[in-house]
């Protein structure tokens, strides 16, 4: 069993929630103006969407580790309700950013996006549904025969989903190791053995290669600052000092490498000291009794949206820059950027925000504990 006792106070404090939100609602925002530079015409900016991407998965790792820890002492087992609660809040807004996006290219002539492969098509749309968008096995496929067909990747316009899908099948990794290494639960059913085929070579696959080369490691870093958030955050022995040392030691060793290799790039080092900074930020706001509440208002509804905006962004851009632009300008770059919050909010409003319901579906369906019983969890 992990050193968690079941009276470990670590709530998460207005301030860290405001922080926590205000980091997912910029990391959304550099990933759309880092895709509308580019679909635009205008400049590439990798290290937008490669900082972005980090931030996501450091937070991830940290947010569904501690969410984890507090079901460690509820009664009955928790690892099909946690997956419920998982595929529910990733799956609600997916499969209509899918929808949206087979929609746009059947619509409007947007051409290819994204990398040499498979792209477009019924088989792309039902590996999508799987998550298997570049998958390792048809990637080492395609390189045996050099044939990229075999390279399936996010559906045309949906192009940032290669990520969703990493980060799904660490949320069903971790949750085995948790619950059934950690918490000792039982599982009975010999279908499990499938999701285990699928996840175990994504998980090793991502932390050296694919487009992000090591974000399972990063999604990992997260989840170890999550559990020294839960096995830590006493008021007895918060010790907030430590945490401005974490702080500069991040700072001083993330200087250092950029200042070696020149960019930002998916380089685990570089990630380790990023997480330092954005993670003893965090503790030392636990310290903070502040509400924030003039600056809460506009992070917390710009973050309520940010997966959806990071879900339909890239397909908004691309018909405004296709059909009505048709040539590089700044000018109508920013105004797609804001219709694409005004969209991913009522997209928002249409599908993300009924994940609930969604949950309380599937584990009435499931059987595993009634509908009514569904609540919100944390992450």
């Amino acid at each position: 069993m992990l050193n968690i006792a079941p009276d470990t106070p670590y709530r998460i404090s207005p301030a860290q929630r405001i922080y926590l939100d205000f980091l997912r609602a910029v990391a959304a925002t550099m990933v759309m103006v880092e895709h509308g530079l580019e679909i635009f015409r205008i400049k590439t900016v990798s290290f937008l969407g490669i900082s972005a991407v980090t931030v996501f998965f450091l937070l991830s790792g940290f947010l569904i580790t501690v969410a984890a820890c507090r079901r460690i002492y509820l009664p009955g087992p928790q690892l099909v309700p946690f997956m419920i609660d998982r595929t529910a809040r990733i799956y609600t807004p997916y499969v209509p950013a899918i929808a949206l996006a087979v929609a746009v290219n059947t619509l409007f002539s947007v051409g290819h996006w994204g990398q040499p492969g498979t792209n477009t098509g019924l088989g792309t749309i039902i590996v999508n549904l799987l998550m298997l968008e570049d998958y390792p096995l048809f990637q080492i496929l395609a390189r045996l025969t050099n044939n990229d067909s075999f390279r399936i990747h996010s559906y045309n316009t949906a192009e940032p989903f290669w990520t969703v899908s990493i980060e799904y099948w660490i949320y069903f990794a971790f949750s085995l190791a948790f619950f059934v290494g950690a918490r000792k639960e039982k599982i009975t059913n010999p279908l499990i053995i499938f999701p285990i085929m699928i996840f175990v070579p994504v998980v090793i696959y991502s932390s050296f290669a694919n487009a992000g080369q090591c974000l399972s490691l990063v999604w990992l870093i997260g989840s170890v600052f999550g559990y020294i958030f839960v096995i830590t955050n006493r008021k007895s022995d918060y010790g907030v000092g430590r945490y401005y040392i974490l702080v500069l030691v991040g700072l001083v060793g993330f200087a250092g490498r950029i200042l070696k290799t020149g960019e930002l790039t998916y380089e685990l080092q570089t990630i380790a000291f990023i997480a330092m900074c954005l993670f003893g930020i965090f503790m030392i706001l636990g310290a903070n009794a502040g509400e924030w509440k003039f600056l809460s208002k506009p992070i917390v509804f710009v973050a309520s949206y940010s997966y959806s905006l990071y879900l339909v962004h890239n397909t908004i851009m691309i018909v405004i820059y296709t059909q009505i632009v048709k040539a590089p300008s700044v000018g109508a770059m920013i105004l797609a950027c804001i219709f694409a919050h005004v969209f991913a909010y009522a997209f928002y409003l249409c599908f993300e925000r009924h994940h609930y319901r969604v949950g309380a579906f599937m584990a009435a369906f499931l059987k595993n504990r009634p509908a009514r019983s569904y609540v919100p969890r944390l992450g």
